[in-house]
């Protein structure tokens, strides 16, 4: 296994226009780089060799961290690379779109965007865009639907803030929250008991989804009822498009390489508008999105009558 100094921002380093640079004439960005269209150059991207990634702050950040302005962020590799696929192996390791979804947050924070702000992560993964968030002055939950995925946001932000009560890592199945079998009429108020059983409550000031389009359509359903739950029209929405599924929310207009008619991007639309997106000086097939819910949308699909799953 590669240790030690090739970490993340070895080979995609942010240079201010979310750009990428590699080190040297062999290990180019096609080489090694996991934001390279069409790969699956993961497996090759020395960071994922590494028990422990490196991420390099900038000020006035990188100050509150350490002397050498990082944060260290844990993740667990598994021994056989190729299982970094695996469903339960997803949340467990720093993928692309979450970081550059934290490098935009940290080009937004400078306005302090975050500062006094009630923040929520959806699927937080390993927990560095909540973390960032915490340190750039928000009230941040964190949550995923992976045990082991919460007990890295613990470490990593005991790592990193030590006992700060700004940021807080929970357990959210949003399956378990949101369940389509119960009648129409208690559907709703029933989940939004469980959600604040759970630990979430009330609507957050900001909501962020690093690439949250990949999930089954039955779990992106519960999602849209989680997001109902959480969001009204003053809450801004940060939302990563991911690898391979850049789609654009205006006008019901989708750029999806993959798929013509997406289902998910459909409603989703109906739901969010775009109010800013992530310009040119981006990895071409990751889009970031600020989205604001539509006075036109009335509720979750899952929480209506006539809803079928």
């Amino acid at each position: 296994m590669i240790k030690g100094c090739f970490v993340f921002q070895m080979c995609c380093i942010f240079d201010g226009s979310f750009g990428e640079r590699c080190w040297n004439s062999f290990f180019t960005f096609e080489k090694c780089c996991s934001l390279s269209m069409d790969s699956d150059n993961q497996l090759h991207f020395p960071y994922w060799h590494s028990k422990e990634v490196l991420v390099k702050l900038r000020e006035p950040f990188a100050q509150a961290v350490s002397a050498e302005g990082l944060l260290r962020i844990y993740q667990e590799i598994p021994e056989n690379e190729w299982q970094i696929y695996q469903p339960e192996r997803v949340p467990l390791v720093l993928w692309e779109s979450g970081y550059l979804m934290m490098r935009w947050m940290e080009a937004r924070a400078a306005s302090k965007t975050f500062s006094d702000q009630r923040v929520l992560e959806l699927g937080a993964g390993i927990g560095l865009a909540a973390i960032f968030a915490s340190l750039a002055g928000a009230s941040v939950v964190a949550t995923d639907a992976s045990n082991q995925a919460v007990q890295l946001i613990r470490k990593n932000i005991q790592a990193n803030l030590g006992d700060s009560g700004r940021i807080t890592a929970l357990r959210l199945d949003w399956t378990q929250i949101v369940n389509p079998s119960l009648d129409p009429s208690s559907r709703k108020e029933r989940a939004r008991q469980k959600l604040a059983e759970a630990g979430v409550s009330g609507h957050f000031d900001i909501v962020v989804c690093a690439a949250l389009g990949y999930v089954p359509i039955s779990t992106f359903h519960a999602l849209l009822g989680i997001l109902d739950l959480t969001t009204d029209q003053k809450t801004t929405v940060l939302w990563g498009a991911g690898k391979e599924a850049t789609i654009h929310l205006n006008n019901l207009k989708l750029l999806n390489q993959s798929f013509k008619h997406d289902q998910k991007a459909v409603e989703l639309a109906k739901a969010f508008k775009v109010s800013k997106e992530l310009g040119e000086d981006r990895p071409p097939h990751l889009n970031l999105f600020e989205l604001r819910r539509r006075a036109s949308w009335r509720e979750a699909p899952v929480f209506q009558d006539e809803y079928r799953s």
